[in-house]
């Protein structure tokens, strides 16, 4: 809902397309399910708390 929410007001802003970046950490398929495409990946490797682990961030964009 808050996510077409947002839409809705991008476009009352005539913003006609937009990107996001994001990473493995939170639910990024469910920016491909509203309909976003993935326009590039990187993998990356971190050191939390002493445990190393690796993140992919990526980036996408989405006509309004």
């Amino acid at each position: 809902m808050l996510f077409h929410s947002v839409l809705a007001y991008m476009k009352s802003q005539s913003i006609s397309d937009f990107y996001l970046y994001t990473d493995t950490s939170c639910n990024f398929g469910f920016y491909e399910h509203q309909g976003m495409v993935r326009q590039q990946q990187y993998k990356h490797l971190v050191n939390m708390k002493g445990q190393k682990g690796e993140l992919e961030f990526y980036l996408y964009d989405m006509a309004v």
